[in-house]
């Protein structure tokens, strides 16, 4: 595996959990615990290319040069956008494993309301934008807790509805000695 980040091509695992549940700790136990190069989100700043980012998860065999130059990086991707786009991951990607790290709702909500009000004016438009059209929010902060209720129930059945047992389920509560232990 080519851990410096130039090229990688090969099988994809995508963690299509949603953010705030272990998405980091899960790119830690790719990298550190597999040595395979992982995208905690995109490289080169994807909120500049975040069309091509929407274009993609609506048409999954359109994707724009920035995007495919970006996910030549990385063999394992998590957090925003992935958790949206395992569709197009699927449709592109074939050959592509699935994982969902998973939090209970009202942590993930708490944890979620924290991030969002710390990131008040200082998150870059065009990923408070993907933010906001995933999640249904109308607010300009990037935040309503009711929206984003919604959007814990429903990306969490859809996932599971689409995936059945083909995603590997890992709680957020699990160290990450157990996710690599699960991951193997």
């Amino acid at each position: 595996t080519n851990k410096g980040g130039c090229h990688i091509r090969g099988p994809k695992i995508v963690n299509v959990g949603l953010p705030r549940t272990g998405t980091l700790s899960f790119v830690d136990v790719m990298e550190d615990g597999f040595g395979v190069r992982a995208c905690h989100q995109l490289p080169f700043h994807w909120e500049k290319y975040a069309k091509e980012v929407v274009i993609w998860k609506e048409h999954p065999l359109q994707i724009g040069s920035n995007l495919k130059k970006s996910l030549r990086h990385c063999i394992a991707f998590s957090d925003i956008p992935h958790y949206a786009l395992y569709r197009s991951f699927e449709q592109r990607y074939p050959s592509t494993r699935f994982v969902m790290t998973i939090r209970g709702r009202e942590s993930w909500l708490n944890s979620t309301e924290v991030l969002m009000k710390l990131w008040k004016g200082r998150i870059p438009m065009s990923k408070l934008y993907f933010i906001q059209k995933f999640f249904g929010v109308q607010n300009k902060l990037g935040w309503g807790r009711e929206e984003y209720i919604e959007t814990w129930e429903r990306h969490t059945r859809e996932v599971l509805t689409h995936f059945g047992n083909r995603v590997l389920l890992l709680p957020l509560e699990f160290s990450d000695s157990e996710k690599l232990r699960f991951l193997s």
